[in-house]
């Protein structure tokens, strides 16, 4: 007579299925938030260019975009962090703390994050138009310095428009 009950080699396969089941849930997870943190730090950067251009509009003044560490002054690295000020003789340095508009905080310590443009890698200007002053370029973005799966390029033209473009 046959006991009820599971064999050893079915229990195998099912214990096999499942395991291979947990795997691909846990790979597409991790792949989701990275997803989100990437989405979450590239809306920052382009909300801070965004911001920029719009508080030159509004003071009617020239404003600067730049990389800032301590939030006082262009330091730094652009993943440090950035602050917008008013910068009327668009030469990228904070003349008084009254000039700071708006400060950004850092990125993920893993997130890499490069301004590369035509004129400087420093900051980037707006004149009272909202036009870039001294050159176009891009950031390019990546939520991790081990891959470049999620690596993307927020490029910025003359006209202050922002495109994104997956990067490779």
């Amino acid at each position: 007579m046959k006991s009820p009950g599971f064999t050893l080699i079915e229990m195998l396969l099912v214990l096999a299925i499942i395991s291979v089941i947990l795997t691909l849930s846990l790979m597409s997870g991790f792949n989701l938030i990275e997803r989100n943190r990437m989405t979450k730090e590239m809306d920052q950067i382009i909300l801070a260019i965004n911001f920029a251009k719009s508080a030159a509009v509004q003071y009617g003044t020239s404003v600067t975009l730049c990389k800032s560490v301590d939030k006082k002054t262009c330091s730094g690295r652009w993943k440090d962090g950035q602050i917008v000020f008013l910068d009327p003789s668009i030469h990228g340095k904070v003349q008084s703390s009254e000039n700071i508009l708006r400060t950004f905080p850092a990125l993920n310590d893993q997130s890499q994050l490069e301004w590369r443009g035509f004129y400087s890698n420093d900051f980037i200007s707006f004149d009272p138009s909202g036009i870039q002053k001294l050159s176009a370029g891009s950031f390019k973005y990546s939520p991790s310095h081990e891959t470049t799966e999620f690596a993307h390029k927020i490029i910025l033209n003359r006209m202050g428009r922002i495109r994104i473009t997956q990067s490779s």
